[in-house]
């Protein structure tokens, strides 16, 4: 016998007809008569009760059918998709819910191509600092390990279009690939529902196309392949359960369900069914679903009713089940290893351990939740020199909280140290015992396969969970004041530690490690929250910490529904009034704003600004920063006039109320200068700057980062008016104190590098401009990543002046894939991107008349 002690949690009855269920719904998927009954068989029921393995029996039974059916030739894929991991919550990012679905239907053979390219997309708009490296990503890594495999990823993509991996593995042949990928979009069926390329859809529109976009994968793959019969499995579905109708995980998984039942196509003769009769689902989670209640919408909604096969609940063990674990099981694993006295004790108090571990629900016979078995046999074996069947109790709640009791004090107070942190490796456990936390254990005693109750995270290499019942009773143990106040002050340690590994300097540092120490703090909060520990004022202001270091989109997929809890938790905890309740919807308004949604934002700041107005007063500084994000978002919604009039209206109160010398007041006045410019008055602009500059210096300092900014205005706008060897001297005199005081890498010291070059070009000297472009390209490129805006212009300058100094054929190998990254990531639209193109057919036009 195994020489760890069985568990009743992997045990598992023959479930016949659950399993015959199963094998009907493949069938029919087999034989394309998926549509005649429902598309998603859902199995649900309590944690423990076997739900796992009947997925696993049901599906092996099915493959083995399959396998001795010789005269099958027709593919069959079986995606399987286990969410069990405590690090997925019902706010998993839609992207990353998806992204794991199409690693499942990868797995399965199924290729995903249009997906795929929504993805990379969103991807790079997630992460708008960094390169994409053609790498793969280790077990684990990424935000709650939904990243994808960008090797495959991209490999994939560039089968769909003609290309190879070792093609890619250069800037140049990368840069082939969107382009062709563009081409290949045009004939899709993807385009005839969406307008435009993905590259130019915002965050928001590629996330709300995700599920649809997949679908369409599904059936392109049944249209192509029409022997094809695919089953998409998910288990652990209650991690993405929600219970309210939002665009999040479980709204997608209805989207993508009903896209496929949506779908009116039908095979080509002599088959001519239904494209979605070979395309099903199965779903096993704990409750039931509830779609039909949730979902409305035109593309979502469907008869739900007849869609969702709704199997009976999936109850604990019968009582033979339950007999038979303890006596054929745990009592002969008992026996086996010598321990005779506890095997006795197990087979003559089965009546009290089956009543301790019983179910009992309405008008049904009691189940027995395995879990609880194994607590039980626990306790027997603990105390086999003086046990009784009292110290069981006669309910499951009695029987964890005993159990509880029953450990020593060091263990428990060990457990419930963990059980704070929700998932724990070795690096945290030693953290915690360094403390004084943690005294006298070892960390693979602490979880090794002798407790039932702690096991391996499913998706975090090296990291362990309580099972979910077990860590609610930890939490739940902390009974007198001072132990909550000791568990307390653990949550503050790990969120503090967590703090530091979030550091990053540039937007460019932040990855992998960043992302996860974001994801596992944003878990801390939500969970502590809501079982009590952490009070809503201290998590709010936790969280607005954690949010502060940010700006513009890094992890935008982790903070967006974050921040959205954030308002939320603070309306409902601390009130509407609270000012950190009007800080989180600042924030919140601010992402969305900086996600491109320039008018959603200006709303948000709109309605935000009569509650400060009301809780804070007319005067408040933060009343006047609000007024501040409404002038700014007004102008970059497309209207500098109104932006430059609502600055102007704001700085005589700043002036009065916050003082002339105040910071926010000088930003106001850079700000009125900015949009007087782009309201098409540069000679005043500079005028605004030259007046503002002293006073910043004398008020900051002349090396402060806002006096080197206001320097640097002022040479833009003098180039503006017209005199750019003016600003060239301007730029060269500022660029020195820029490096000292900033950095060679700062964002600010490479524009300003931009400028020089391009004043050196503007002011007749070519050949010293493309060498100051070639040099400063390869460092904008690793400190702002190479979609940075401000790296395409470098792009753009040296392809320009190529062509300026007599070779239009250079020039133009070098536009035609900078088109296409500009594209992809401005929009066809965007101004930046038809001057480009207008200089591509110049000189096309110039390549030709030199032809002819």
């Amino acid at each position: 016998m195994s020489d760890s002690p069985p568990r009743a949690l992997a045990l598992f009855t023959d479930r016949n007809e659950q399993r015959a269920n199963i094998d009907a719904h493949l069938e029919r998927l087999r034989l394309g008569l998926g549509h005649t009954q429902g598309a998603v068989l859902s199995f649900y029921g309590v944690g423990g009760v076997g739900k796992t393995t009947l997925r696993e029996k049901g599906i092996a039974d099915f493959r083995a059918k399959l396998a001795r059916d010789r005269y099958n030739i027709a593919p069959f894929a079986l995606a399987e998709l286990d969410l069990d991991s405590d690090s997925i919550r019902p706010d998993l990012p839609v992207a990353l819910f998806l992204g794991r679905v199409r690693t499942a239907l990868r797995k399965a053979g199924l290729a995903t191509p249009l997906f795929d390219y929504i993805y990379l997309t969103w991807l790079q708009a997630e992460h708008p600092d960094q390169a994409i490296k053609l790498r793969r990503h280790t077990q684990g890594e990424g935000a709650m390990a939904g990243l994808l495999d960008i090797a495959d990823l991209i490999g994939n993509l560039g089968a769909a279009v003609g290309l190879s991996v070792p093609s890619m593995a250069t800037a140049q042949g990368f840069n082939k690939l969107f382009p062709r990928l563009g081409e290949w979009f045009q004939h899709s069926r993807a385009h005839q529902r969406f307008d435009a390329s993905p590259q130019s859809w915002s965050q928001r529109e590629r996330t709300e196309r995700m599920p649809t976009v997949l679908a369409l994968d599904l059936l392109e793959a049944i249209a192509h392949h029409p022997q094809t019969a695919l089953c998409l499995v998910i288990d652990g579905f209650e991690r993405v359960q929600s219970r309210e109708s939002r665009p999040d995980a479980q709204w997608a998984l209805a989207t993508l369900v009903a896209e496929v039942l949506h779908c009116a196509d039908t095979l080509p003769p002599p088959d001519g069914k239904p494209l979605r009769g070979r395309i099903g689902f199965i779903v096993f989670g704990r409750e039931k679903l509830r779609w039909a209640e949730f979902y409305g919408r035109e593309r979502v909604r469907t008869d739900w009713a007849r869609e969702i096969n709704d199997q009976a609940e999936l109850l604990g063990l019968t009582e033979d089940d339950a007999r038979g674990f303890l006596i054929e099981k745990a009592a002969a694993w008992e026996r086996a290893q010598g321990r005779h006295e506890i095997a006795g004790l197990i087979q003559r108090h089965l009546d009290a351990v089956l009543r301790a571990a019983a179910e009992h629900l309405p008008g049904r016979p009691p189940s027995f939740l395995p879990y609880y078995l194994d607590l039980a046999v626990l306790m027997i074996r603990d105390n086999a020199g003086a046990f009784t069947p009292d110290l069981l109790g006669d309910t499951p709640a009695e029987l964890e909280r005993r159990f509880l009791r029953n450990l020593a004090p060091g263990h428990l107070r060990a457990l419930q140290a963990l059980a704070v942190a929700l998932e724990f490796d070795r690096g945290i456990f030693d953290f915690l015992r360094a403390r004084g936390d943690i005294e006298g254990h070892d960390f693979a005693w602490l979880v090794g396969e002798h407790w039932s109750f702690v096991n391996p995270a499913g998706d975090r290499p090296g990291f362990h969970g309580f099972h979910r019942h077990m860590q609610a009773s930890l939490i739940a143990s902390l009974g007198p004041a001072e132990e909550k106040a000791w568990a307390r002050d653990i949550l503050t340690a790990l969120l503090d530690r967590l703090f530091e590994r979030m550091r990053f300097e540039r937007p460019a540092d932040f990855g992998p490690v960043q992302e996860s120490a974001l994801a596992d703090a944003i878990s801390l909060l939500r969970e502590h929250v809501a079982d009590g520990l952490l009070d809503g004022e201290t998590a709010l202001t936790r969280a607005l910490a954690f949010e502060e270091p940010f700006e513009g989109l890094q992890a935008a997929s982790l903070r967006r529904p974050f921040l959205d809890w954030t308002q939320q938790t603070a309306h409902r905890l601390l009130g509407a009034g609270h000012p950190d309740a009007l800080v989180a919807r600042s924030n919140f308004a601010s992402l969305i704003g900086n996600a491109g949604e320039s008018s959603t934002a200006l709303q948000l700041f709109r309605a935000l600004l009569p509650d400060i107005e009301r809780v804070l007063g007319a005067d408040h500084s933060n009343t006047l920063i609000t007024r501040a994000n409404i002038a700014s978002w007004t102008g970059d919604a497309g209207h500098p006039e109104n932006a430059l009039t609502l600055f102007r209206e704001l700085l005589p109160d700043m002036q009065r109320l916050l003082g002339p010398g105040h910071p926010a007041t000088l930003v106001a006045r850079n700000n009125i200068a900015f949009w007087t410019g782009k309201a098409g008055n540069p000679e005043a602009a500079l005028k605004l700057l030259q007046e503002l500059l002293p006073d910043v210096e004398r008020i900051l300092g002349h090396d402060h980062p806002h006096a080197l900014g206001t320097r640097a205005n002022i040479a833009r706008a003098t180039w503006s008016t017209g005199k750019p060897a003016l600003a060239l001297t301007l730029f060269q005199d500022l660029l020195p104190a820029q490096i000292r005081v900033l950095g060679a890498e700062h964002p600010d010291t490479l524009s300003a590098r931009y400028d020089i070059a391009s004043l050196t070009w503007d002011t007749g000297d070519p050949t010293a401009a493309l060498v100051l472009f070639h040099t400063l390209l390869p460092e904008q490129e690793q400190a702002l990543g190479p979609d940075h805006l401000d790296t395409l212009s470098t792009r753009e300058s040296i392809a320009a002046l190529t062509g300026s100094m007599g070779e239009p054929a250079a020039a133009l190998s070098l536009l035609h894939p900078l088109l296409a990254d500009m594209e992809r990531v401005l929009g066809a639209g965007h101004s930046f991107v038809l001057d480009t193109l207008a200089l591509v057919k110049h000189l096309e036009a110039m390549t030709t008349r030199r032809t002819e």
